[in-house]
């Protein structure tokens, strides 16, 4: 018999399904992200989580300067209003 981990086998469809779930939770998604970033049992979950953080960060930056500027447009449609 092989001395083999479990990590040395593949993850399952549902493993990753399970994994894409979670990350549509607002605040899970930072903490398991940052969790399989960081604290991941092989290489492809510290990968996935890792490319998942920075996708949440680049995503909530163009979601907060996207907000930023329709309150910036907002706000000055309202003082050339009134």
């Amino acid at each position: 018999m092989s001395d083999t981990n479990m990590t040395d086998y593949p993850a399952k469809a549902g493993t990753w399904l399970l994994r894409l779930l979670i990350l549509c939770v607002p605040v899970a998604n930072v903490v398991a992200s940052l969790l399989w970033g960081f604290g991941g049992r092989d290489a492809v979950t510290r990968g996935f989580g890792r490319a998942a953080f920075a996708f949440i960060l680049l995503a909530s930056a163009v979601l907060a300067s996207g907000g930023l500027l329709a309150a910036n447009y907002l706000l000055s449609a309202v003082l050339a209003a009134g």
